[in-house]
């Protein structure tokens, strides 16, 4: 699986938007054509619970959502 940070082009976006589309970054995920759908999940929980433990806000937006760990209170939701 390879992650790539971004730019993110929504920043500047609309009044009123959803916070998260102010963050300047965005994570692009890429699964090879080997990974299983299991694995995905699995790097991308791992993936949020480290941005999460060092007080990084992030969400997921992703078919697979459901899936995922709820952000702590005060991160990932802002």
């Amino acid at each position: 699986m390879t992650i790539e940070p971004a730019h993110n082009d929504y920043e500047d976006g609309p009044a009123g938007a959803a916070a998260f589309l102010g963050w300047p970054i965005v994570l692009e995920c890429e699964a090879s054509a080997e990974t299983t759908p299991h694995d995905v999940v699995t790097a991308i929980c791992n993936t949020l619970q480290t941005l999460w433990e060092r007080g990084i806000p992030a969400i997921a937006a992703c078919d697979f959502e459901d899936e995922l760990p709820d952000p702590p209170v005060g991160l990932g939701s802002a």
